[in-house]
């Protein structure tokens, strides 16, 4: 399966975000923008370990160990809770390093993970980069290989031949590394029920949050992302230039919040025992308990290693930053019957 390249025209002004992320503080940022400049120079060594990529591609037992997909809103947890996962359950997942060999990820991972070192327990992250080379990596560069280079669409259905090239790379690497496959991916609530139905194996945790909070982290997104709120930022996403409604970019926000509200809900539905729901809050409140439901309700274990948890706080951001007039509008199109956003 040929690499898609990411669309850049998801991003309204790519070099004014390089700019903005190299003036903000976080270190993730700084970590995301670093690993961009050195991709370019890795490529012949990734395009070196296509032959082992090929054979460890080749040694994949099916349905050997199940796949646990986060997936909610932008802007919900969904990073953090990929974060707590990925520390305190026995899951293997795809990280920094492995993104940096977009074309060999399974072999550079197999061979150069024992030179970096785990990532402690700090859960800073960046519109979902996150810093460390071991630390989670969203993996674009797996997914956009049968799901396409836009990051706010995504198909719902796929090839035999995409489904079974899909099948072969995450059979692969849970056979490699014989452990639980955990991975987070907003884009792939677009795409639940045919992940389903490709890995039966698979399990999903649902994100969910307070969508008012969720519509103002948008909101500062669009402004932080694409320089200009009028400009989507985030799966399923529109724009919303028009000068005559200034507060038309909160519409446009708040519908985007319904729409994978609804889609998340249809799919919780259909899958039934196969999702897991849980609140940004509630992992904030107790990140032990949460993850104790999801290890063993969804992966099948009979207990998690609560150390690696204990001192570990979490604190859910409440505040409401929104202006009067966003504020009110908003309130009232998260409150109105979907029928009547039109």
């Amino acid at each position: 399966m040929a690499l898609a390249l990411p669309r850049y025209e998801n991003f309204r002004d790519p070099l004014g975000l390089a700019f903005r992320m190299l003036r903000s503080r976080n270190r993730a940022a700084h970590a995301a923008l670093g690993r961009a400049a050195v991709a370019p120079a890795l490529a012949p060594l990734d395009a070196a370990l296509q032959p082992l990529e090929r054979r460890l591609l080749s040694r994949g037992r099916r349905g050997l160990h199940p796949l646990l997909l986060v997936v909610g809103p932008p802007r919900s947890g969904t990073t953090l809770m990929y974060q707590v996962l990925a520390h305190a359950l026995p899951v293997t997942y795809f990280d920094n390093l492995s993104a940096l060999f977009p074309r060999s990820p399974l072999a550079a991972r197999t061979l150069f993970e024992r030179f970096c070192a785990a990532p402690p327990l700090a859960f800073e992250n960046f519109y979902g980069n996150t810093a460390r080379l071991r630390a989670p990596n969203d993996a674009f560069f797996i997914w956009d290989r049968w799901l396409g280079g836009d990051r706010y669409a995504a198909p719902v259905e796929l090839s035999g031949a995409a489904r079974e090239d899909m099948r072969r790379l995450f059979d692969a690497w849970t056979t490699a590394f014989d452990r639980p496959l955990l991975n987070k991916n907003i884009r792939n609530v677009a795409c639940v029920e045919l992940l389903a139905d490709v890995f039966p194996e698979a399990r999903f945790v649902i994100v969910r949050r307070d969508p008012l909070r969720i519509a103002q982290s948008l909101i500062q997104a669009r402004r932080f992302v694409q320089g200009d709120r009028a400009f989507g930022w985030g799966l399923w996403s529109r724009d919303e230039p028009d000068a005559s409604d200034p507060l038309g970019y909160v519409d446009a926000v708040c519908d985007q919040v319904a729409l994978i509200d609804e889609r998340l809900d249809a799919a919780a539905t259909r899958l039934g025992r196969r999702v897991r729901v849980v609140r940004y809050e509630d992992l904030c409140a107790d990140p032990i308990g949460v993850v104790t439901a999801i290890g063993t309700g969804l992966l099948g274990l009979r207990g998690v290693d609560e150390a690696r948890l204990r001192g570990l706080r979490l604190q859910a951001s409440e505040a409401l930053r929104l202006d009067a007039r966003e504020l009110a509008r908003a309130t009232l199109r998260l409150t109105a019957p979907r029928g009547a956003m039109a």
